[in-house]
């Protein structure tokens, strides 16, 4: 008994060695309940990595519930479409990485406009029947205008960097506080399917009001973990018959450090 709790706790806290323990692992996840998330980098990350890995997860029967986070930092035009040219022909949905945690503060809105002009790109050279997604932080000060123009499809909203530096994003937690609140009032309210990543059960009850209130039905939003994080708060949601989408938070590394 004791060998198989230690061996559950090891299981969450070292990464998988290779894309079949990814899969492995994601399967996991998906027997307990919980849809899949795989955060890729797609400077680093060679289309054909990428379609191995999708590969390994139909295989482990998780491909239905898996969308790749792309963070498109730093990457060709022709990479992000190379990848998600891949992730069309899975189906697997597309979340562009919009939170610019990897550029300077001065070129936040810069990044922020790339990415938005890479989503229309991405649309129309795959000719998707609904444009792909994006991934929004709360702590950018645009980002609640973003979440009423972009609401209506996909968006992942997370709160922000941890020591926001002020310009284009705001400059106190608890002014991104107030903007992640702001930001789910205005996704819960749009049409379309927003997934609300936050640890703070504060925040993930005031969602859950939000939502009743709305008129929203539970398979219509969800709530976004990282793999091994907060696991309790995980089992409560589903229990409540609500939505989790765990992020494989190993895979971006993994899938970037193969091939290069």
């Amino acid at each position: 008994m004791i060998r198989e709790i230690v061996q559950g706790v090891v299981d969450r806290i070292v990464p998988p060695r290779d894309v079949t323990a990814l899969a492995a692992e994601s399967s996991r996840y998906a027997d307990s309940g919980c849809w899949i998330a795989v955060p890729v980098t797609a400077h680093s990350t060679p289309a054909a990595e990428l379609g191995t890995a999708l590969h390994a997860f139909s295989d482990y029967g998780s491909i239905s519930v898996t969308q790749v986070l792309l963070d498109v930092t730093h990457a060709a035009d022709e990479r992000v479409l190379d990848l998600t040219g891949i992730c069309a022909v899975r189906g697997v949905g597309v979340l562009l990485d919009a939170r610019g945690y990897d550029v300077d503060s001065a070129d936040v809105t810069a990044h922020v406009d790339r990415v938005l002009a890479l989503r229309s790109l991405v649309e129309r050279e795959h000719a998707h029947s609904h444009r792909p997604g994006a991934i929004l932080a709360a702590d950018i000060r645009r980002t609640v205008d973003l979440c009423k123009e972009l609401g209506d499809g996909r968006v992942r909203l997370v709160r922000g960097r941890k020591d926001p530096d002020g310009g284009a994003r705001f400059s106190s937690r608890a002014e991104t506080d107030k903007a992640f609140i702001r930001c789910a009032r205005a996704l819960i309210r749009a049409e379309g399917h927003p997934c609300f990543a936050t640890r703070q059960s504060k925040l993930i009850d005031l969602i859950r009001d939000l939502a009743l209130r709305n008129g929203r039905e539970p398979d219509t939003f969800e709530f976004g973990f990282d793999a091994g994080q907060r696991e309790s708060e995980q089992r409560r949601l589903l229990e409540a018959q609500l939505h989790v989408r765990v992020s494989l938070v190993a895979a971006a590394e993994l899938l970037g450090g193969v091939g290069q």
